[in-house]
């Protein structure tokens, strides 16, 4: 009888480490990123970004630039192009919001354009940056958001929103604020190529 217990104890105890092992295995990624403490610490630090608790500048070999706006949730690589051919501007699209060239003929005065896609409702937000300007038709009048390019932060306030034909030249101006400092646009409706919405914003 006591042999016959002992062997159930021992029965138990395999079964236990072998559920233990297949437990393991079956959530072996899940583990890994519960149990990785530079995973927690890069969530904690996207969290505390989105809502604007953090304000340091991200590492620079990462990136060229970041740009937030806790109020539409957005935090995204913002890439300097070196171009304004169309297409290479979309092959950087994938990778964040652009920061469009200055062209011949502009002059110091002249706004920052940043361009970003946009997506349709509830498209998942994962893959190649398709998503990230779907909400500035929410961005009011007075919000305030940051920009951190070649090392430093600059802090901008919204004037105005337009909606204007596809190809048509931005508004680089809001008649009772005065001139923009940056543009930022997207296509409109979200996810469809047929107009543009343009959101200006200036220097607070």
């Amino acid at each position: 009888m006591i042999n016959k217990s002992q062997d159930v104890r021992v029965l138990s105890k395999y079964f236990l480490i072998l559920a233990g092992i297949l437990v393991f295995l079956f959530n072996f990624e899940s583990i890994c990123l519960i149990t990785d403490f530079r995973f927690l610490k890069g969530k904690v630090l996207e969290v505390a970004l989105a809502k604007g608790y953090w304000q340091e500048p991200l590492r620079q070999e990462i990136e060229q630039g970041t740009i937030r706006i806790p109020e539409i949730g957005l935090i995204a690589p913002l890439i300097k192009s070196q171009t304004t051919e169309i297409k290479e501007i979309d092959k950087l699209l994938k990778q964040g919001a652009v920061l469009y060239p200055l062209t011949e003929g502009s002059k110091a005065k002249d706004p920052l354009i940043i361009l970003g896609h946009s997506a349709p409702l509830n498209w998942p937000k994962v893959g190649n940056y398709d998503w990230i300007f779907s909400n500035l038709n929410s961005l009011e009048k007075g919000v305030k958001f940051t920009l951190l390019l070649n090392g430093e932060q600059t802090f901008y306030k919204v004037i105005g929103k337009q909606i204007i034909k596809k190809g048509a030249e931005p508004p680089s101006f809001n008649e009772r604020e005065g001139e923009a400092d940056l543009i930022l646009i997207s296509c409109w409706p979200p996810g469809r190529n047929s107009q543009r919405i343009v959101v200006s914003a200036t220097l607070r």
